[in-house]
Order: C-alpha cells, then structure tokens, then sequence
C-alpha cells in the first residue's frame, strides 16, 4: 500500500480500478486510497460493477453485499463515495437508502449516486451527511424531507423530470451554494432553488427537450445574481 499511495492519482485509479472486487473488499484498497481532499474514497463505479459481471450479474445480492461490507469495514472520514445502480432488475431503493443512511453517520465530502435504472429513485437521509459538499445525482433525487444542505457547494442533477410523479415539486435548500449543472433535466418550474450565495447555473439539455419554462426558472435563479448558462446539444 505505500508503493501505491506514492504514485500519482491517475496511477492510483488505474490500479483500484483493476483489482478484483473481492480482494478489493478484503484489503480496503477500495477505502484507502487518498484522492479526494486527501481522505479515503468508496468508489463503487461502473467500472467496477462491468469488471465483475462475470459473476455479479448472477447474483445482484453479491453486490449490494460487498457494497455493504466495505461501508461497514470503513472507520474515519471519506472523501468521496462513488455509487453505481446497475440497470438490472433488482429492489435497489431500499439498498440505496440504506448505504446512504450508513455514509451519513461517517464524515463524507462528497457522493455520487448513479443511477442507470429507468425509475427514478427518491434518496433519504442526504441531509444527515452534515459534511457534503459535493453532490452528483443522475436519475434520482433527494427526498423532500431532507431539510437544509448547510455545507454543499457545488450539486449536479442529471436525466431528472421535475414535476413528474416520480419526482413531483423539488425545493433545493442551500445556503452555501455555489455551481448548481442540471443536465437533460425537464420540467424546471418546479424546481424551487434557495440558494443566496449561488453564482453559477449551467443547464445542458437537446434540441428537441421541453424547455418552455426555463425562461422562468432563469428569471428566478438571476434573483440571486447568478450567471446562467443554457447550452444544446444534438
């Protein structure tokens, strides 16, 4: 492990990214590389889930176990969790929520929660992570019993529909931020955003998305005298 900590990032993530899972899991290689605000970080990718389809795909359980394992086996701050949902038939909710429910007990700076499913999934307990400061969500949100983000700086949402039954009206409660990169998300009038200190909106979306409203949400936003950006792409 000292030879490995001694090598440059990309080095060292080249090298976690093609230990076997098991070993992995065994020797917290997964929760001791420093590369994140030079605290430990969970990454349970794409990457990593594709390594192990051989014998993962047999059995999803075996992946919500050693995702368990390794957040169990984990003392001390993390700087950043990466959490991958496969798109494979499985009740990924609950699981979701519990290793959210387990992260938000230990110091966390940043999560990513990426969800390839077609449903997209409410997640509880993310304002208990009272050190987030980064947050990245692709099809799904936090529930709207989550209260106030005190500390998060920078949240991208990704292939959200607010406003949907899925999701319904999202209040996002930030004091402190700043970056908010919604990317080919719809139905922006109801996305509600308090956030005083917010300087930056960057929206992406395709040509042919339902953007009517985001003249609306523009005007709300430049409330806080923030810069926003729409960008489209084919």
């Amino acid at each position: 492990m000292d030879l490995i900590s001694a090598l440059p990032v990309d080095g060292r993530l080249e090298i976690l990214q093609r230990v076997p899972f098991v070993e992995a899991a065994r020797a917290d290689i997964l929760s001791s590389t420093s590369i994140w605000s030079d605290r430990p970080q969970l990454v349970f990718n794409k990457f990593l889930f594709e390594e192990r389809g051989r014998w993962i795909a047999l059995d999803l359980t075996a992946w919500v176990d050693k995702v368990n394992e390794t957040i169990r086996r984990h003392d001390g701050p993390i700087g950043n969790v990466i959490l991958h949902v496969p798109d494979k038939q499985f009740k990924w909710a609950p699981h979701i929520n519990i290793w959210v429910f387990s992260l938000s007990r230990k110091s966390i700076e940043g999560l990513t929660v990426d969800n390839c499913q077609n449903d997209t999934y409410k997640i509880g307990f993310l304002s208990s992570c009272l050190n987030l400061t980064r947050l990245e969500l692709r099809n799904c949100i936090f529930n709207q019993s989550s209260g106030v983000f005190r500390n998060l700086l920078r949240i991208y949402l990704e292939k959200i529909a607010f406003g949907s039954d899925q999701v319904g009206t999202v209040n996002l409660d930030a004091p402190s931020l700043v970056f908010l990169k919604l990317s080919y998300c719809v139905g922006f009038k109801y996305l509600n955003v308090h956030a005083p200190n917010l300087k930056v909106v960057s929206a992406v979306n395709e040509y042919d998305a339902i953007l009517d409203d985001k003249d609306e949400f523009s005007l709300r936003v430049r409330r806080t005298k923030c810069n926003v950006h729409w960008l489209f792409c084919g």
